[in-house]
């Protein structure tokens, strides 16, 4: 093990703590950890993009500084509870804002991860609600469509998950059924949908073990290139439908 590290362009100094070797009390990322003697499996640490918690006066602003245009508090959007914006909006959010984003290189990274934590949602035929990242030009895109169908109660809410936003993926076998007869859920739902750029494969969990999978045939970090924004982009939405939006989280690894 190294016993220390100095030079006159970098102090990191290593020091034993509890037996773990660490440099200016961090563990030095590039090296193993060791508790006396044992190798310590490290788990890696997302890169948070940016997060919405939707509180606070400002909710179509993530803590990293990207604005959601369309997730303000005005009508038809409203505030159910604390902490919860129910999206009710049918316009795109704007391009420009969604623009402040970080950019993502998606050859420098392993996965990217969409959480989208709702506190509910009402849904009828047709209604499509569409989470799209931006690119730096084309369609070749990661999209997360959420649309429902059937021609009454209960629906189907059937999620779309894309790299190309000209290619359906991941979608009715990854599909609820709401049993509620107005459409509504009635209760919390999480989505998470991962894009795994090591493996090449999509992977999209409702909750409730249903998960679905997709190795696409082109390469999806050479396909998107870098993801310069993020933003809503519904096709429609019948009135009265809405997502009770309770936070939507954007990481890397």
């Amino acid at each position: 093990m190294l016993a220390g590290l100095c030079s006159a362009s970098s102090l990191l100094m290593s020091v034993s703590t509890n037996g773990i070797e660490v440099f200016n009390g961090q563990p030095y990322p590039d090296l193993p950890i060791y508790l006396n003697g044992v190798l310590v499996p490290v788990t890696p640490q997302p890169n948070l993009i940016d997060q919405w918690t939707f509180d606070g006066s400002n909710p179509e602003t993530g803590i990293n500084g990207t604005i959601i245009s369309t997730w303000t508090t005005n009508a038809p959007n409203s505030v159910p509870s604390a902490g919860v914006l129910r999206y009710a909006n049918t316009s795109d959010s704007n391009w420009g804002n969604g623009q402040l984003l970080p950019d993502i290189d998606t050859s420098a990274i392993d996965k990217m991860i969409w959480t989208i934590e709702l506190a509910d949602l009402r849904v009828s035929t047709g209604s499509n609600f569409r989470f799209t990242g931006l690119i730096l030009s084309g369609e070749v895109r990661p999209e997360l469509e959420l649309t429902a169908w059937g021609m009454s109660a209960p629906y189907t809410f059937s999620p779309d998950m894309e790299y190309n936003t000209n290619t359906d993926y991941l979608d009715a076998a990854s599909g609820i059924s709401l049993n509620a007869t107005n459409g509504t859920l009635g209760g919390p739902l999480t989505i998470v949908a991962t894009w795994d750029f090591v493996n090449n494969t999509m992977t999209l969990d409702m909750g409730g073990g249903n998960v679905s999978s997709n190795t696409p045939a082109a390469n999806m970090a050479a396909s998107i290139g870098t993801v310069t924004g993020f933003r809503m982009y519904p096709r429609t939405i019948a009135a009265g439908d809405y997502l009770d939006l309770d936070s939507v989280t954007i990481e890397t690894y």
